[in-house]
C-alpha cells in the first residue's frame, strides 16, 4: 500500500494560488459531468474559505 504524502500545514501564497487556479479550472470543465463539476465548485469554495 503507498503512502500518502503528508501535506505541510503552512501554504505559501503561491501554494495557496495554484491550489485555487486548479480547483477553479477544474469546476469549469464542461467535459466532465454536472455533479462532478458541483462537486469541483463546493472544493474550490472550501479552499477560498480557508
Amino acid at each position: 500500500m503507498r503512502r500518502r504524502v503528508k501535506l505541510p500545514t503552512i501554504f505559501s501564497v503561491d501554494d495557496v494560488s495554484q491550489l485555487l487556479e486548479t480547483a477553479h479550472r477544474a469546476a469549469d470543465d464542461n467535459s466532465v459531468s454536472l455533479f462532478k463539476r458541483a462537486s469541483l465548485a463546493r472544493r474550490s469554495a472550501l479552499l477560498e474559505t480557508l
